[in-house]
């Protein structure tokens, strides 16, 4: 019975830091060769709220998608406007601050790596 419990304990424990550390079983996606148009106001850094930007890109197809990069600290350098790029994302429930608007979205796409294309 005792090791029973210190087992349970454990596996309750890699449950725990998992929701803590990191999101388990997250699926990554990656677009590639996509146009960097714009981005969104760059709300101020908070230690209360989540504070979001958003990244407007095209592909070649001329289609429009919208990423979310978690914005945490002031200078944070990002891909300049015209830039081609690799994005690598996964789907997440979002809200907090993006640009100058608070906001709620459902299955966002949030930028985990953006990459530069050299051309």
């Amino acid at each position: 019975m005792k090791n029973l419990i210190i087992i349970l304990s454990i596996l309750f424990l890699f449950v725990i830091c998992g929701d803590i550390y990191g999101k388990k079983g997250e699926t990554q996606y990656v677009i590639k060769n996509v146009l960097i148009v714009a981005y969104s106001d760059i709300p101020p850094v908070s230690g209360i709220f989540s504070t979001w930007i958003q990244v407007t890109v095209k592909n070649e197809k001329e289609e429009t998608y919208y990423f979310f990069i978690p914005h945490m600290r002031s200078n944070t350098k990002y891909p300049k406007v015209g830039t081609r790029c690799n994005m690598y994302y996964h789907y997440e429930d979002i809200d907090g601050l993006i640009g100058k608007e608070t906001k709620k979205i459902k299955n966002a796409k949030v930028a985990d790596e953006i990459i530069e294309i050299s051309e």
